[in-house]
């Protein structure tokens, strides 16, 4: 646990040291857009923003409550208000899994839609791709075998790329 914490500071220092700015700004009400984030496991995750929206904050979502495969709704929280996507994967993931190390890599591809959102982002809207790489470290059954897929992992480091466009009205 002390590891993941020191990893998890390690990662929103360095995100926030890119950044410059603790806090997002407009810099313009519609252009060019990305948004990269970095989750360990299923903790809140750390959000940077470039382009019309600059800035760190928290994302969230529910991609655990519903089916593999189904879209799934992302949450942005900036001190300046909320923006909401929703999150479609295309094709299947990208899977590298070695059973001696029970590591897992995977890439997920997706389609992003901006449906909303609150504060200085109310009306917000526009769309992109991302691309999702996960490492996933999976627990072992008595017998030494990993646990499957469907079991929470030990660790998971997600690291998502979505560049695309947005309009902020």
């Amino acid at each position: 646990m002390m590891l993941k914490k020191k990893v998890w500071m390690a990662v929103v220092a360095t995100g926030l040291g890119l950044t410059g700015s603790p806090g997002p700004a407009l810099a313009a009400t519609s252009g060019p857009q990305t948004f990269t984030v970095v989750k360990i496991g299923t903790d809140t995750g750390t959000v940077v923003a470039r382009g019309v929206i600059t800035g760190a904050g928290r994302e969230e979502n529910n991609r655990l409550q519903v089916p593999r495969g189904a879209p799934f709704q992302v949450e942005f929280t900036f001190p300046q208000g909320k923006l909401f996507q929703t999150i479609t994967p295309v094709g299947p993931p990208e899977v590298d899994f070695n059973p001696t190390t029970c590591i897992a890599r995977i890439t997920i591809f997706d389609t992003t839609e901006i449906t909303g959102g609150t504060g200085a982002y109310a009306g917000a809207s526009g769309s992109g791709v991302a691309t999702a790489r996960r490492t996933v470290i999976r627990g072992r059954n008595a017998d030494g075998s990993c646990l499957p897929a469907t079991a929470p992992p030990i660790f998971e480091l997600s690291q998502v790329q979505a560049p695309g466009t947005i309009n902020v009205p």
